[in-house]
């Protein structure tokens, strides 16, 4: 089933809010169907969201960066945007 960039940024929000733990973050995320890799990442915290313009991607990181041969590195979820209805975020206000 399709979802909007919102939702599975809610879902994958919720699931990063309620495991505490790296590994049950990551049972819980592969669970759910979301592919769980390691990779280096720009910029950004503990949820943020990239968007990766020659692979169609939206990056989202779901622990905390450390540095892997000087350059920042972190466990993430790549969501395509195929994959997405739509990929418009809601604005909060």
């Amino acid at each position: 089933m399709k979802k909007t960039l919102t939702e599975v940024k809610e879902e994958i929000g919720g699931i990063i809010s309620t495991n505490n733990f790296i590994g049950d973050r990551l049972k819980a995320l592969s669970g759910a169907g979301y592919p769980i890799k390691y990779a280096y990442i720009k910029t950004g915290g503990l949820g943020s969201i990239t968007y990766l313009k020659k692979k169609r991607i939206y990056r989202i990181q779901v622990a905390y960066g450390e540095l892997k041969k000087g350059y920042p590195a972190s466990w993430v979820t790549d969501v395509y945007e195929r994959d997405l209805l739509s990929t418009e975020v809601e604005q909060p206000f």
